[in-house]
């Protein structure tokens, strides 16, 4: 099992994806495509052409990390980063900088979902984060969906202690999206 982010943001455009990796290569990755020059890439990653991209993030020479743009919704995005292959270091360190964008933009996202061991990997999570009568059965280490829909649809996560932020209630199971 591989381990995983996804982090679902709205009101996708080509401005919002360049300022999207531009947050995201400020944690110290590098965007990079061999076949295609950066405005290209961008171009791509506004996913106005295709439902969805891969790129790489360099984290050094030797580390990459794959991620996936992926058009979900009509203006959602999902962001999917694969943690494999990463050590356990990096992964702590990568989490904790998509985290905290998160935790800065909360306004425009829909959904995130931490799973460090992919324990929950077979769970619809773009259903979930849609509003799609899902129940979630295996926890991830973080979960944030909108309040509205965990109220509506999944009185199973009532039991689990959640807190606000803006409009999602915030599930961390590991203390890895606590405020610094």
């Amino acid at each position: 099992m591989s381990g995983f982010i996804h982090w679902y943001e709205n009101g996708w455009s080509a401005a919002r994806a360049d300022r999207t990796v531009a947050r995201i290569e400020s944690l110290g990755l590098t965007l990079s495509d061999p076949e295609t020059q950066r405005a290209g890439l961008l171009d791509r990653l506004a996913l106005a052409d295709s439902a969805s991209v891969d790129v790489e993030y360099w984290l050094d020479e030797e580390t990459a990390l794959y991620c996936r743009f992926r058009r979900v919704g009509e203006d959602v995005v999902a962001q999917e980063f694969d943690l494999d292959g990463l050590s356990t270091v990096e992964q702590h360190q990568l989490v904790a900088g998509i985290v905290e964008l998160f935790n800065e933009d909360a306004t425009n996202t829909v959904g995130f979902v931490v799973d460090r061991s992919g324990g929950s990997q077979d769970v619809e999570w773009d259903d979930v984060v849609l509003g799609h009568p899902k129940i979630v059965t295996v926890r991830p280490d973080v979960l944030a969906l909108p309040a509205e829909l965990v109220d509506r649809l999944h009185p199973e996560l009532n039991r689990l202690t959640g807190r606000p932020l803006g409009g999602l209630t915030l599930f961390d199971r590991v203390g890895a999206a606590a405020p610094a």
